[in-house]
């Protein structure tokens, strides 16, 4: 805390600052403000020990808050990267605005992030909002797996905006339809119980395997075994697990919304279909399933695309350039 009111005039303006970063509301409001600012000391003390001259954070929410007011108190610039897409829909409570206005540069990790980023920042805070996508390491991901041609894979948290739902019933639809179709199910959360349920009133016991939580060689090992990577969400930012699938020569059939296009061009590299339906969804795996050799194609050009643009050193670099000079320009 000694960091804090060491210096009475920065301090107040911490004080102020944490107060134009409070969304309007109820006593309540200015009480969770209150913990932040709390936080916000202790967090000061340690960047002051540790001789930190840059403080980075990766949400944009209460850590970007708390973040933010740290670092006014020891005088140091902050930034922070916006993934979406809660972040966004949540933009005047964690008050974009003026965390935009205050950092040294905010990153977004796709093109549609940094249109839904300006959305909520003055004109001239417009130039410190930049893109660096997230990546991968593209060497840690083969093509030469032997596999079944019928494999659908979801990986991710098993919440409702990520559609695995919809997915299911899309599987059903593409039985039926004499495509001869598996899915592995890899993540866990609180859809669990009702996805099981809805499962076995399909009839798809046999077909559907739920994997749980795999660490990162689970799912490249699931990804080698896999045929098509399927991402059937509501919401997204810029999912890294398309890269990956992409990276592993796999198509991927998409949901058409927020930052998936920049990764999956329709009928390219993959399929886009509209979010929540599930019978376009089952039109693309039958149509995908059917054709081996297209998804083979798509596979192929899915690789080369994530080889080209979404590196991680590369991503790595440009981020380490906006720690040492701030923002100039769009990065990506």
């Amino acid at each position: 805390m000694g960091t804090a009111v060491a210096n009475p005039a920065r301090l107040l303006a911490t004080l102020s600052l944490a107060l134009r970063a409070r969304p309007a509301g109820p006593i309540v409001v200015y009480l969770r403000y209150a913990a932040y600012f709390l936080e916000a000391m202790i967090l000061a003390e340690f960047l002051h020990r540790r001789g930190i001259v840059h403080a980075h954070n990766h949400l944009g929410d209460s850590s970007g808050t708390v973040t933010m007011l740290a670092a006014k108190l020891v005088g140091i610039p902050f930034s922070m990267t916006l993934h979406g897409p809660e972040v966004f829909d949540a933009a005047d409570i964690w008050r974009l605005d003026v965390k935009i206005a205050h950092a040294r540069s905010t990153v977004c990790i796709s093109r549609d992030g940094r249109e839904k980023a300006l959305r909520h920042c003055l004109t001239e805070h417009s130039w410190k909002v930049v893109t660096i996508p997230c990546g991968i390491t593209f060497a840690e991901y083969a093509t030469d797996n032997v596999r079944t041609g019928r494999k659908l894979l979801f990986v991710g948290r098993l919440v409702p905006r990520k559609g695995v739902h919809v997915l299911v019933e899309a599987l059903a639809m593409a039985r039926n339809c004499g495509i001869a179709a598996e899915l592995d199910i890899v993540g866990e959360g609180p859809e669990y119980p009702l996805l099981q349920s809805l499962v076995a009133d399909r009839g798809l016991g046999d077909f559907v395997v739920f994997r749980g939580s795999l660490g990162e060689d689970g799912v490249a090992n699931a990804m080698s075994k896999a045929d098509v990577l399927v991402v059937p969400s509501l919401s997204e930012g810029l999912p890294v697990v398309i890269m990956e699938a992409m990276a592993s020569g796999l198509p991927v059939i998409a949901s058409d919304i927020d930052g998936i296009p920049e990764l999956v061009r329709d009928a390219e590299t993959g399929f886009l279909v509209p979010p929540g339906d599930s019978q376009k969804l089952a039109q693309a795996l039958v149509r995908l399933l059917a054709n081996p050799d297209l998804a083979r194609s798509m596979g192929a050009r899915g690789r080369m695309n994530v080889k080209e643009r979404y590196d991680a050193e590369r991503s790595a670099h440009a981020l380490r350039r906006i720690f040492a000079q701030g923002a100039t320009s769009v990065l990506f």
